[in-house]
């Protein structure tokens, strides 16, 4: 898969919609130092992630979802959560509840947050 060329420094990062299980990228685009811009997202085989090596850098700091962001490509939602047991991230729309597609890991309740730790790939 190419990308387009880009001036500033973006990322991939890999997420999983919490209905299909699948997994897709999240563009992520560095503002500054300690923030950084989610806006576009796509389908992508585990295989390209891994040839790609999404998983090998790191972002870190205040995550903005911009305006334009379209959300999972399969289920629409356009909020995400990082589980804390296999640090995957799920797409999530406000629910309560939620179960890790990857690992299994139940949630009851969420705490809103924009600082995160991910792992991302270049672009």
């Amino acid at each position: 898969m190419s990308f387009p060329h880009i001036d500033r420094e973006a990322l991939v990062v890999i997420g999983y919609c919490h209905h299909t299980r699948k997994m897709f990228g999240i563009r992520t685009e560095r503002l500054d130092s300690r923030r950084w811009v989610q806006d576009w997202a796509f389908p992508i085989e585990p295989s390209v992630a891994s040839d790609e090596r999404f998983d090998r850098n790191r972002i870190s700091g205040e995550i903005i979802i911009d305006s334009s962001y379209p959300g999972c490509p399969y289920c629409g939602a356009t909020g995400w959560f990082k589980c804390d047991k296999c640090g995957s991230l799920v797409c999530h729309e406000d629910e309560d509840k939620a179960i890790c597609p990857k690992c299994g890991m139940k949630y009851d309740g969420f705490i809103n947050s924009t600082e995160f730790d991910l792992k991302g790939g270049t672009h």
